[in-house]
């Protein structure tokens, strides 16, 4: 009998040591990333709260307004659907965004594609898959082909089924890897798109262009600051006449650890509007599409509300397959 306790402790204790070791490689990341496309941007903020729940917010950000967009949520008790990960593709001057999900009921890993363009959003397609008892899926992702594929084990092989995104999704046959674009690593690695340099004057950078902040705005930033050195560490994202300032990581300068009262966002318009300054706004409790924002059928640009659930990052697939697990644990021992 002893034995057995040991061995149900044994495998507790590999099962929380699974998921500390997912969670820091997974989460330990900058808090915010922001990925501008011409005129507007999504801003992305990572997150693992005291409850075990992990999660990604998605805000939008177009006309010198920032709203909340998705959520993704693991280990959250609300949703019949397991809402595991989202992808941002820009494309000519609009967002592609994909939101992948798991039905543990039916087994079924299913994604649906949005497109986002000039506020609005609308589905243009969806697939789902019937992933095989006891077998791990996971969304690959092929940015610059504009394409995914949901991949899942059937025995010793590894079956991939792959999906064109353009007006609709649609089923393809491609080979090769995902492209490990700008893109890529902003969003599934943390690594800030654009770098902003304080010399007196700031100066706003993203590879091919630099735009000066002047001092005094610069000022306004620091005295709203919680840890005024922060700003040695700030990113930016050149956004249609404006430029985005943030601070992308998880400690300030001096060593404290940033908590979500202390993030900002901190648009400064070209034309010589004042300093906007924003706090992420809460969203609803649960997951999925924020309350205000309104996704609508393809045939429907104005949008009729989408009552569907749905997913990002590349351990995903491994936490999915420990949540049945999970679950089956906490019924047999709780």
């Amino acid at each position: 009998m002893s034995g057995m306790v040991t061995k149900k402790s044994l495998c507790f204790l590999m099962f929380l040591v699974t998921i500390e070791m997912l969670i820091a490689n997974n989460y330990v990341a900058p808090q915010l990333v922001v990925v501008p496309g011409k005129g507007d941007a999504f801003v992305i903020y990572r997150w693992a709260d005291e409850n075990g729940e992990l999660g990604t917010d998605f805000y939008y950000f177009s006309n010198g307004t920032l709203v909340p967009f998705y959520r993704t949520c693991l280990f959250c008790d609300n949703a019949s659907a397991v809402n595991d990960g989202a992808y941002i593709i820009p494309d000519n001057g609009s967002w592609i965004f994909l939101r992948e999900f798991y039905v543990p009921e039916n087994s079924t890993r299913g994604v649906e594609a949005y497109r986002v363009r000039d506020g609005k959003c609308w589905l243009i397609g969806g697939t789902s898959v019937v992933v095989p008892q006891g077998e791990v899926s996971r969304v690959v992702v092929y940015y610059r082909k504009k394409a995914f594929s949901i991949e899942f084990q059937n025995g010793s092989r590894v079956e991939a089924k792959k999906f064109w995104i353009g007006e609709s999704v649609e089923p393809a046959n491609f080979s090769g890897f995902p492209e490990k674009t700008p893109v890529y690593y902003a969003t599934e690695h943390g690594v800030p798109m654009g770098s902003f340099y304080v010399y007196g004057d700031g100066y706003a950078s993203n590879g091919s262009a630099v735009v000066l902040v002047p001092i005094n705005v610069v000022d306004k930033v620091v005295s709203s600051l919680r840890v005024e050195g922060d700003i040695k560490g700030f990113a930016s994202a050149i956004v249609g006449e404006g430029i985005i300032l943030y601070y992308p990581y998880d400690y300030h300068v001096n060593g404290s650890p940033v908590e979500r009262k202390d993030l900002r966002l901190f648009y400064y318009p070209n034309n010589g509007e004042r300093l906007k300054v924003f706090q992420l706004q809460e969203f609803q409790k649960g997951s999925g599409f924020a309350s205000d924002v309104v996704c609508g059928e393809a045939s429907n640009e104005n949008g009729v509300k989408s009552e569907s659930s749905g997913i990002c990052g590349p351990a995903s697939f491994l936490l999915l397959a420990l949540i049945p697990l999970y679950r089956a644990f906490l019924r047999k021992y709780s």
